[in-house]
């Protein structure tokens, strides 16, 4: 996985690219309440965005329509402890699949064609089968028309150039950078540019270069596929019949058995399911788990993944969801066992702050291991905002999701309403804590593009609208735009990792209703207006976000 240190030296590769974070985090941004506590209590949402509809579909990317066209296709096969050799037979007589062998390799890797094969395919794509072989530490590349089964060492020094047009992505508001860290980050492969071995990435104009392995590869075609489309969830690479296991492994059971082989137990809960269920014999092997362990256990009308997890758990064993297989495997692996989705988080996140807020309430109310806090495990990205890549395990996802929907339902409950008694034309003060450069420029320019002839000046001097302008210090940030340690003037550092930032609060004098233009025109000079999307899921905002921003920092309440 990728360390903090390494993520921290691709932000700080130009000085451009920390001006622009800067910009983004922290140029006009709107610190303004009014003295009442209890809309301060409540973080505002406008129509526009809680009018957003999430779509659930697409729920995956179908790695069938990844792999080479002649892998897709269905075959029926069972194979019952058949040699290596006779698999390898079967693809080349009965698929006609023109197939290598680098015996060779193999044989260096321990790997025999003796080795014994039990599997089975019902009417499903070839490639389930490739992919189980790595039981038996075979990988497969599919290149020209040819198939090689190979180590997976040899596999993953293999790799490849492929270009992927981006162009359209771009063009819906992806941005280049943070669109490779996403591939970088999701894909759990080495990176030359981060690791210093392994693939490489390059931007050609609208052009993605990649090099780097086949299954690499198939993971980076499902991000971008993806991105372009996505909904609550959209796993990057993941079988559809997954949906229909997920729901099997929640229905409800009873079991009881007393001291009976686990392979016996596993074997019944298949039967009982209709789920494929299998042990990761390599996995239990080297940690010396027999598949004779004897289990005892009694559970009525109960859900069957709590079931396994109360078989498994004593063993130091769980299960994972792969290739159309519940595998049974120890802890370890499962833990290491990470997919990656893009989740449409329109609704939740209008901008970098809020993106920034929105990571930063995942990894610290989320049990799992994130790269932003232990240094290790899964990551988020933002490759545009609105749009978010996570890579952890399916638990984790799992998690993931419930807390956006469980913020969902927070925003809907904290929708401002109009309350009686409230005056749009009633004159209040609020206080508005910007970049100084761009408050010098707003407070000019405030009185000729809100509520003209408003303002308190020569020619109009009993009018209500005011604005004073006030120092308010200095922040240090590092190339991420994240504060690092407060400092007076005299005390910048002068290295290049630490930026200074000066900060100013206007003091404003406006009615209700002005007040509410102000906001407008500082979200739009924060951010611009959103590029329209096309046909592309997870789309712009139109004149959405959080109105104040529910991932956001807090407002700090102003005397009138």
């Amino acid at each position: 996985m990728l360390c903090q240190e390494s993520a921290m030296r691709r932000c700080l590769s130009t000085e451009l690219t920390a001006s622009i974070l800067i910009l983004l985090m922290y140029a006009p941004w709107l610190s303004a309440q009014t003295a009442d506590q209890e809309l301060a209590a409540q973080p505002a949402a406008t129509e526009s965005t809680l009018d957003i509809v999430i779509p659930d579909e697409p729920r995956t990317i179908d790695p069938a329509t990844l792999v080479p066209e002649r892998l897709a296709q269905p075959a029926t096969v069972e194979f019952a402890d058949a040699s290596l050799s006779e698999v390898v037979q079967w693809l080349r007589n009965e698929q006609t699949i023109n197939t290598i062998v680098e015996d060779r390799i193999l044989e260096e890797g321990n790997v025999s064609l003796a080795e014994p094969v039990t599997d089975r395919l019902d009417n499903q794509p070839v490639y389930l089968l490739l992919n189980r072989l790595r039981s038996i530490e075979v990988a497969w590349t599919f290149r020209e028309g040819v198939l090689r089964l190979t180590t997976q060492e040899a596999a993953d020094n293999d790799v490849v150039t492929k270009p992927y047009p981006v162009g359209d992505l771009f063009d819906a508001g992806y941005d280049p950078d943070q669109l490779t860290n996403a591939v970088e980050s999701s894909t759990e492969a080495a990176w030359e540019g981060i690791d210093g071995i392994g693939g490489s990435i390059q931007i050609l104009g609208d052009v993605l270069f990649v090099e780097n392995t086949d299954a690499v590869h198939r993971k980076v075609s499902g991000l971008l596929s993806a991105l372009r489309q996505h909904g609550r969830r959209t796993f990057v690479f993941d079988e559809p019949a997954h949906i229909t296991m997920r729901d099997q492994l929640a229905g409800k059971t009873t079991v009881n058995f007393e001291n009976v082989p686990l392979a016996h137990v596993l074997d019944e809960l298949a039967v009982q399911s209709g789920l494929d269920i299998r042990m990761d014999g390599a996995a239990l092997r080297e940690n010396k788990i027999r598949e004779r362990e004897p289990v005892s256990v009694t559970l009525t009308d109960q859900p069957l993944r709590l079931v396994l997890e109360s078989i498994l758990s004593p063993l130091n064993l769980n299960w994972l969801l792969r290739d159309r297989v519940v595998w049974i495997t120890t802890q370890d692996v499962a833990d290491d066992a990470n997919k990656a989705a893009v989740f449409d988080v329109r609704d939740l996140c209008r901008d970098t702050a809020e993106s920034d807020a929105l990571l930063d309430a995942i990894t610290s109310q989320t049990s799992g291991r994130w790269q932003d806090t232990t240094g290790d495990g899964g990551s988020i990205d933002f490759p545009r905002d609105g749009t978010m890549v996570v890579l952890n395990t399916e638990d984790q996802l799992d998690s993931v999701l419930q807390l956006l929907e469980n913020y969902r339902l927070a925003l809907r409950s904290s929708k401002r309403r109009a309350r009686p008694g409230e005056d749009p034309n009633e004159v209040i003060t609020r206080y508005y804590r910007l970049q100084t450069r761009i408050a010098d420029d707003v407070a000019s320019a405030l009185p000729m593009l809100v509520q003209l002839g408003t303002w308190r000046d020569g020619d109009h001097p009993d009018a209500q609208g005011s604005i004073q302008q006030l120092a308010s210090g200095t922040s240090l940030l590092d190339a991420q735009g994240k504060s690092v340690v407060a400092a007076a003037e005299d005390e910048k550092p002068t290295g290049g990792a630490v930026i200074v930032v000066e900060h100013s609060v206007l003091i404003v004098r406006q009615t209700r209703a002005a007040h509410d233009e102000i906001e407008e025109l500082i979200s739009k000079i924060e951010h611009g207006d959103q590029p329209e999307t096309g046909g592309l899921g997870g789309g712009g905002f139109g004149g959405g976000g959080f109105g104040g921003g529910f991932f956001s920092t807090p407002k700090e309440t102003a005397p009138e």
